[in-house]
């Protein structure tokens, strides 16, 4: 028999990171308008994975991210585990968050049925267990307090934690900044407009810190330091400026196997 799996509002969870260090979350509500999915809040410190969770040091930490889940995933795939409750939820912060969905329908539970939008690709967006509102364009007086409103895997949720961002390819990037944490690499493999290079980035947190470009006749090496060569100029870009595809993310592993040993 399948063991009963029972979560309660308040509940902190536990992930272990790469075996490296500890993270925490805490499970706040449940959201009608997202299917009702589980919405959680993750917390910013890491902590060495000796240590020994105390419930009220870790529900003082800053929240980094609000994120809707479903718990269950996570717990049947050994992702996270239970450490103990809090009745400290802080709802009047979560009420601040606006989550954001460029849909062309949904589903309105108030009037059972599917609500299309006309013209579609409009923005709707809403906060925790609250009716949608439809824009045009996100306002910017909410770019501060949104979060994407699709119900997340464990694998976007640890993604969230480790990165600052999620790698899964979603269309609402156009209008949401994806940002990584200030001490983050990221890799990124691309072709190029003319259709015969292929170019190779690594960003560090927002900043581009070297490119290399592959052509059919050699490789192109550019840096700030090291801007032009050969016709070639390092991109004037912040990784938040592309809407990066999910399989255009690659290991500092196979960059660095691209590099080779090349030395400014």
């Amino acid at each position: 028999m399948a063991k009963r799996i029972v979560t309660r509002i308040g509940n902190i969870f536990c992930a272990e990171i790469d075996g490296k260090y500890k993270v925490y979350f805490q499970y706040i509500a449940n959201d009608t308008e997202a299917l009702n999915s589980s919405v959680i809040r993750g917390f910013k410190r890491k902590y060495p994975l000796d240590y020994k969770p105390n419930i009220d040091e870790i529900v003082k930490d800053e929240v980094v991210f609000y994120l809707h889940t479903v718990l269950r995933e996570g717990i049947e795939n050994g992702i996270w585990y239970k450490v103990g409750k809090s009745d400290d939820l802080e709802l009047d912060k979560l009420n601040r968050i606006w989550f954001a969905l460029l849909d062309s329908d949904y589903y309105d539970s108030e009037k059972e049925q599917i609500i299309k939008y006309n013209p579609p690709g409009m923005w709707r967006l809403w906060h925790v267990n609250q009716v949608c509102k439809s824009f045009d364009v996100i306002p910017k007086s909410y770019s501060n307090e949104i979060e994407l409103g699709w119900v997340f895997s464990y694998k976007s949720v640890m993604d969230r934690f480790k990165y600052g961002y999620i790698l899964g390819t979603y269309e609402e990037y156009q209008g949401i900044k994806r940002v990584p944490w200030d001490d983050v690499d990221s890799y990124i493999r691309c072709g190029v407009e003319n259709g015969k290079d292929t170019a190779y980035l690594h960003f560090l947190s927002k900043n581009l810190v070297s490119e290399l470009i592959v052509t059919p006749t050699g490789k192109i090496y550019l840096d700030r330091e090291h801007p032009q060569c050969d016709g070639y100029e390092f991109l004037d870009i912040e990784f938040d400026d592309i809407n990066w595809h999910y399989q255009q993310f690659i290991t500092v592993e196979e960059f660095n196997d691209a590099w080779g040993d090349h030395k400014w």
